[in-house]
């Protein structure tokens, strides 16, 4: 589970070109993973350093929920 950040960065790139349409789930995916390494009982020292981050996760994804960016690129796409 520590190792979700590379995987989400692998999935949103093909060929070492950016794929746009795998940012929001990846993102998403790896909110929930973090979510869950907090609740779990052998990540509890960690946890504090986990929840830090993931408040700076979701004001970055309310930011990108506010913005129709995403939608123009994927009908780019």
């Amino acid at each position: 589970m520590l190792q979700f950040p590379d995987f989400a960065l692998q999935v949103m790139s093909s060929d070492k070109t950016p794929v746009l349409a795998g940012a929001v789930p990846s993102f998403e995916r790896f909110m929930s993973v973090w979510e869950d390494l907090t609740k779990d009982e052998s990540m509890q020292d960690v946890a504090p350093a986990i929840r830090a981050g993931l408040k700076c996760a979701y004001k970055y994804y309310n930011r990108m929920d506010r913005t129709s960016a995403y939608v123009v690129n994927m009908c780019e796409y």
